[in-house]
């Protein structure tokens, strides 16, 4: 697989997160829904600093990419993957995710688990069959990975080339 054809199957991946009904289209409320579905998983307080940042960072993605796609309210799969082939939207999605990591706790002395990490990215939408394939992708020495550097893979995830299984298969 060839680098364009690899970021594209990774903007497909990532495509198919957000669709949460499967119709071929996502929606305001298919982010929102993502925020929210992080929100109560970690049982963040509703009205927490947290719970906020994450809302925000996904209803920013969210007008991104209908400002990108224009008004209708519904994106395709094929509108969706041109936006983020050609603009900076890939990069505040890959942003969006890594709030939700930050905010959602588990974070200790500059430290997450890699077990906290693919279970995040589950609650994202991948299947949770791939949280092996996850926590591979985060290359541990053993269970504790530096915030930083998941924050650089999961903001730079949909705009490298290289192979990844971050967000599953």
């Amino acid at each position: 697989m060839d680098d364009v054809a690899r970021r594209r199957a990774k903007h497909a991946r990532r495509f198919d997160m957000f669709d949460a009904n499967g119709d071929g289209v996502v929606r305001q409320r298919d982010f929102a829904g993502v925020a929210e579905r992080l929100v109560r998983r970690f049982r963040l307080p509703a009205d927490s600093i947290g719970a906020e940042r994450i809302r925000a960072a996904y209803e920013m993605s969210w007008l991104s990419l209908l400002a990108t796609c224009g008004g209708d309210g519904r994106v395709t799969r094929a509108r969706f993957l041109a936006a983020l082939a050609t603009t900076d939207l890939a990069c505040r999605i890959g942003e969006a995710d890594a709030v939700a990591i930050r905010e959602c706790g588990a974070v200790a002395d500059g430290v997450v688990d890699i077990e906290h990490v693919a279970e995040v990215i589950v609650v994202l939408g991948a299947h949770p069959g791939d949280a092996p394939v996850i926590r591979e992708a985060l290359k541990p020495d053993g269970t504790l990975v530096p915030l930083a550097t998941v924050l650089r893979l999961v903001s730079g995830y949909l705009v490298d080339d290289g192979p990844s299984g971050l967000y599953g298969r």
